[in-house]
């Protein structure tokens, strides 16, 4: 303990040294989910489609903090809710049902 006390306090340049060194040597950053990016965007698409009021509230939380993925979560999101509006809107105007 006592050498500790009579080792001199670091100068400026030590301390940028050391932070420089520690980016340098730190290891990559993994992403927070196991999928590769591109399948990542394609599985938030699609669940944005199938269930659109999850899809708008994961965009709006996503689009501040991670608007890459946030893009196609909102493109999903709003596809589904256009086809959901034809879907419910088709039938009323020609009198029968899509399939």
């Amino acid at each position: 303990m006592s050498e500790l006390l009579k080792r001199p306090a670091p100068s400026g340049v030590e301390i940028y040294r050391n932070i420089h060194d520690d980016i340098e040597t730190r290891p990559p950053k993994k992403p927070l989910h196991w999928l590769p990016a591109s399948l990542f965007k394609i599985t938030l698409f699609i669940l944005g489609f199938l269930f659109p009021l999850p899809g708008m509230l994961a965009w709006i939380l996503m689009r501040e903090n991670q608007p890459h993925y946030a893009r196609f979560i909102g493109l999903g999101t709003l596809l589904g809710y256009i086809f959901n509006i034809v879907l419910n809107i088709y039938p009323r105007f020609y009198g029968f049902p899509i399939w």
